[in-house]
């Protein structure tokens, strides 16, 4: 299986701060596995995602929305930009890239 990184060649990795601190990042793959065309991988658990990049079906989506990423597990991690910063949600939680 290809894998290409939407992220830079290193990988773009997502932090979250507070009690209990989680690192996140993902990949797009070139070809899919099946139904599966996404990794997640949180605090080095790597779980296959389907993307959605109409989640929020009919409705607007929020500013800044680029796709949700569907784990296999159930989750559901919504990736954002705007141009100069990125930044994911799973949750009541936000993810920034990691300094």
């Amino acid at each position: 299986m290809l894998m290409a990184s939407v992220e830079t060649p290193e990988g773009n990795i997502f932090c979250s701060g507070g009690e209990a601190p989680r690192r996140i990042g993902y990949q797009i793959l070139d070809r899919a596995d099946g139904e599966w065309d996404a990794l997640v991988m949180i605090d080095g658990t790597k779980i296959r995602a389907m993307t959605a990049y109409s989640y929020f079906g009919n409705s607007k989506p929020p500013n800044g929305f680029v796709v949700a990423l569907l784990g296999e597990d159930g989750s559901v991690v919504l990736v954002y930009g705007d141009g100069e910063n990125d930044w994911l949600e799973q949750g009541e939680n936000r993810y920034d890239t990691c300094l």
